[in-house]
Formats: C-alpha cells, sequence, structure tokens
C-alpha cells in the first residue's frame, strides 16, 4: 500500500506540476 500510494501521488503530481510550469512561462513570456 505504501509504494502504490507514493506511485499514484507521484503520477497525479507530475501531471500539474508539468502544467503549471508552461502555464506561468508562457505568461512571462508575453508580459515582457
Amino acid at each position: 500500500m505504501s509504494p502504490r500510494s507514493s506511485g499514484f501521488v507521484n503520477s497525479v503530481r507530475s501531471k500539474p506540476a508539468v502544467n503549471a510550469s508552461p502555464a506561468p512561462v508562457t505568461i512571462t513570456t508575453p508580459t515582457v
């Protein structure tokens, strides 16, 4: 259960992390 939960949390965290990365970068590009 421990390793399964970790993998699930990492998968879910990885998705928003990748989406959040390009989000602020794109906003900063046009702002500059």
